[in-house]
């Protein structure tokens, strides 16, 4: 970066200028790799299906990584639920399980990991996993809460899958014994 600093004799001509230079290559660096490093994680992210949030308690601010938008199907335009939006987004039985452990998590700091059930825009209920960590401040009150939400629906139809192949065998060498 380069800076000039004119000085001005008193009818506003110019004098002299000081220019300074400033190299701002490490700061350039360092720009360039935390932005690397949030493509990263995004893809991530979206690979694992595993998205991220964070609740700020004393503003209610709520933040959510790109990959949360997808995992609930939610238009980035509509914004970020606070945590009473959250209703909207699983089913009722989850809402009020994933409300008494955030209860739980503010009261005495305990981290939670649910399994729940979303429920997409189009009505289509999909597990996840979420898991809550309540950070405190130097008083232990607990502040914030960071935490991860993933999609589980491939792993629960492949567990489903795994079942039923597993009775279909059983019932076989049942048969086969029958005879």
């Amino acid at each position: 970066i380069c800076n000039a600093y004119p000085t001005r004799d008193d009818d506003g001509n110019i004098l002299q200028a000081v220019v300074t230079f400033t190299d701002i290559t490490q700061r350039k660096q360092a720009e360039l790799a935390l932005q690397h490093s949030g493509v990263m994680l995004e893809r991530t992210e979206s690979l694992a299906r595993l998205a991220s949030f964070e609740w700020e308690v004393d503003a209610n601010i709520v933040t959510w990584s790109p990959e949360m938008f997808r995992l609930f199907g939610r238009d980035p335009a509509l914004g970020i639920p606070n945590l009473e939006g959250q209703a909207q987004l699983y089913t009722p039985a989850s809402t009020q399980t994933l409300f008494n452990a955030v209860g739980k998590a503010l009261s005495d700091g305990s981290p939670y990991t649910l399994e729940l059930m979303t429920v997409q825009p189009d009505g289509e209920q999909r597990p996840c996993i979420a898991k809550g960590f309540p950070q405190r401040d130097a008083s232990a009150r607990v502040v914030r809460i960071a935490g991860l939400v993933q999609d589980i629906t491939e792993r629960k139809q492949a567990e489903a899958a795994i079942m039923a192949s597993e009775a279909r065998w059983k019932f076989a060498i049942e048969g086969a014994g029958d005879g």
